[in-house]
């Protein structure tokens, strides 16, 4: 009979030697490839996160701003009885529209007060400002008196917490569609509406907006800047009023729109087809490009 331990030995197989070290390789392969590829997307959050924080912040003033206009909007006009006009409604001595820095005639009330009407600039021409009658009863006064109107506001920022003037040479544009710069190099205000909305060369239409800065409550530091302008509407005409409705026609909507649409006065368009002629495509127009065709 054979020897039990010998024959133990005879089933044993003998060991692969270094089985573990490739194993142990190959782990930390794989888990410097995956060290590498969490830096890389740590390295990408922190991009997109410098990149979107100004932006929200940026859209975050832009809010701020928004609701600043809405709350001026109707807490200046909110009564029935403010009138709303543009900057440039004040006129020279001719009665044509004041187009440089010339201060405006007939801004003498007839009770001797002031209307508030100001100096314009290129780049504050088309600001809004908000009248109210000047009497100690409007509701009673408005049948027995001439009104006397005075200034509440302009519809624009920097008259949150100061006065924000038309009149004022801070905000004007140059003929170079720039605005002015602070003793420190910054700009005093922003454009709103420039080239792109009225055309390149057309500088005295743009419209420029005060900057307000937006400085944090703790140490005063500015951490953005904001501006927002309110157009008035009443000074737009329509451009596809059509031909006038006949007496025989039941009125609508469009028959109660103006019989003429004034164009002619426009430079440019003194032959613009006027209401009751045989135009019918003018109804079509919708836009100031369209006009041209």
């Amino acid at each position: 009979m054979k020897n039990p331990s010998s024959f133990k030995n005879i089933l044993r197989l003998p060991a692969k030697s270094g089985f573990a070290l490739v194993v142990t390789l190959v782990l930390m392969v794989l888990l410097s490839i995956l060290a590498l590829g969490m830096l890389g997307l740590s390295s990408i959050t922190l991009r997109t996160s410098s990149v979107s924080s100004p932006q929200q912040q940026a859209r975050a003033n832009a809010r701020m701003a928004m609701m600043i206009a809405l709350a001026a909007l109707q807490e200046s006009t909110g009564p029935d009885q403010r009138v709303t006009a543009s900057a440039n409604l004040a006129g020279n001595a001719t009665g044509s529209e004041i187009t440089g820095p010339t201060p405006p005639v007939n801004n003498t009330n007839v009770d001797g007060t002031s209307k508030g009407l100001t100096t314009v600039y290129p780049g504050t021409r088309h600001w809004t400002g908000v009248w109210k009658p000047r009497a100690s009863n409007p509701s009673l006064e408005i049948f027995t008196k001439t009104s006397a109107p005075t200034l509440v506001k302009w519809l624009v920022s920097g008259n949150e917490t100061a006065t924000a003037s038309p009149g004022s040479i801070d905000y004007e544009i140059n003929a170079s569609g720039e605005v002015k710069l602070d003793s420190g190099g910054e700009p005093l205000a922003t454009i709103l509406v420039g080239a792109n909305s009225v055309g390149t060369g057309s500088y005295a239409n743009y419209v420029a907006a005060p900057l307000v800065k937006i400085k944090k409550s703790v140490n005063g530091d500015t951490t953005g800047k904001y501006a927002w302008w309110i157009g008035d509407e009443g000074t737009k005409s329509r451009i596809n009023l059509g031909p006038a409705l006949s007496p025989n026609v039941a009125v609508t909507y469009p028959g109660l729109s103006a019989s003429r649409r004034a164009w002619e006065t426009v430079n440019g368009y003194a032959n613009y087809p006027q209401p009751g002629t045989s135009q019918s495509n003018l109804l079509k127009v919708v836009t100031t490009k369209e006009m041209e065709l």
